[in-house]
């Protein structure tokens, strides 16, 4: 009405549009209690979920074959209401109360499990809790964890929930780009995008000031990355073929190009690439565009089969590919810590596009790899359910033992970090046992 009205342009009204129709969402799912999610928040909260039931499950059957009945819970600061009451304390699983004893004879009450908010959604060892359970035995263990003060957690969940408000702000912001990108409305999408750089930038600040780990997976909207490799095409790209190369490189208006000298360490790579799996007809160039910050350094689009490096141009982008390596393998998200992580990353993927194409074997190829996939996976939760009170750190660098964390995000990221890795010399024995089902013949 308002734009019958001339109150407003007509791509005004559109992008108000848009706005209120990203605001409001179209779920991917809606629970049994009416709530809508998401799909990165859906799948972030059943990931946590079953791992946190996996772990404390398989404390209780520990329990079970040793004939425990109590357990002690784990404690945090910043836990929800219904969990801040029950957390730090003991409790018996056959719901009884009495008085226990630990390693030193100190006195310690313990209380029926029935009497916590066990059971209920948003509950102890409820939908996407934290805490965890370990068993203990009378006489034997000490009780490690304790209640945190009531104020005290009061505030720290006060802070937590801003910072998730926060993250819910820049996925928000990233599907509006999207959509505004959908609907040809380039100067919109152009603002989105502005805004979403004062938003990360906001979401900094806030986790440094308040001492809270950055959770850039939480930032994460499916697809976005996909688009942002997409949107290069919508630039004039210019392939450049570099002399003595067997791979082309493309330069892309308006960003900066890669230095020859890192096109050339590229192309000896892309060699030793081909030498190891074959030639492929996947891969039809590599370009760079300027990382716009957070966790997406680079991208394979299948439709184009270009690879795009964020980073790499301009003469520091060499710098600027090996400091991300760098950090990214010392926090456990990446495999290698070499400035080529990267382009072998997406090489990786350009390799499954070309064998899911060309090879008959393909099928059989992968589920052996997944068969390893689930086997790493599985470990990686049994250790996590081992770990005492683990922060964020902590559970990364326990996924990355075998391969990386970033590995264990799906079978695609898996195969393409143990080629990074394979490539990188020196494998250790999940990437190699990956390479070689890759390469392996079938009778």
């Amino acid at each position: 009405m308002s734009t019958v009205m001339g109150a407003e342009s007509r791509q005004e009204a559109v992008r108000k549009c848009i706005r209120e129709f990203n605001s409001k969402g179209i779920p991917a799912f809606v629970d049994a209690a009416g709530r809508e999610w998401s799909p990165e928040a859906y799948i972030n909260m059943d990931i946590r979920t079953t791992v946190s039931n996996t772990a404390n499950a398989a404390q209780d059957a520990r329990c079970d074959d040793y004939g425990i009945d109590l357990i002690a819970v784990s404690s945090h600061p910043g836990a929800r209401p219904k969990c801040a009451k029950d957390q730090g304390k003991v409790y018996s699983r056959s719901n009884k109360s009495g008085i226990a004893h630990d390693g030193n004879g100190k006195e310690i009450h313990y209380e029926p499990l029935s009497s916590t908010s066990y059971g209920e959604p948003d509950g102890l060892f409820g939908i996407n809790c934290r805490h965890k359970k370990y068993p203990f035995i009378d006489g034997v263990n000490f009780q490690r964890y304790f209640p945190y003060d009531k104020e005290e957690n009061d505030k720290r969940y006060k802070e937590i929930q801003e910072q998730r408000r926060l993250e819910r702000k820049v996925r928000n912001t990233k599907r509006e780009a999207d959509m505004l990108n959908e609907v040809g409305d380039t100067e919109g999408a152009k603002a989105a995008r502005v805004k979403l750089k004062e938003q990360r930038k906001a979401y900094r600040t806030y986790c440094d000031e308040h001492e809270l780990t950055q959770r850039n997976d939480r930032l994460t909207v499916q697809g976005y990355r996909a688009k942002a490799v997409e949107d290069k095409n919508a630039l004039m790209t210019e392939i450049m073929p570099l002399k003595g190369s067997s791979v082309n490189f493309s330069n892309i208006s308006q960003e900066k190009p890669m230095t020859k000298a890192l096109k050339e360490e590229i192309s000896k790579e892309y060699d030793q690439f081909t030498k190891t799996f074959g030639q492929i007809d996947t891969i039809s160039s590599i370009g760079a565009m300027a990382y716009k910050g957070g966790t997406d350094y680079g991208g394979y689009n299948p439709n184009s089969r270009e690879i795009t490096l964020f980073g790499a141009g301009g003469d520091d982008g060499r710098a600027f590919l090996a400091k991300v390596a760098k950090t990214q393998k010392k926090a456990g998200e990446w495999s290698t810590s070499s400035p080529l992580h990267t382009a072998r990353h997406e090489m990786g993927h350009a390799l499954q596009l070309h064998m899911s194409i060309n090879d008959k074997h393909f099928n059989l190829r992968m589920a052996e790899i997944r068969e390893i996939y689930n086997k790493v996976n599985e470990e990686a939760m049994e250790d996590i359910s081992l770990l005492t009170n683990p922060t964020d750190a902590d559970i990364i660098k326990t996924r990355a033992k075998k391969l990386s964390s970033y590995g264990l995000v799906s079978l695609e990221e898996f195969i393409s970090e143990s080629v990074a890795e394979y490539q990188n010399g020196s494998p250790r024995a999940t990437a190699r046992s990956v390479v070689e089902i890759l390469l392996k013949g079938y009778e």
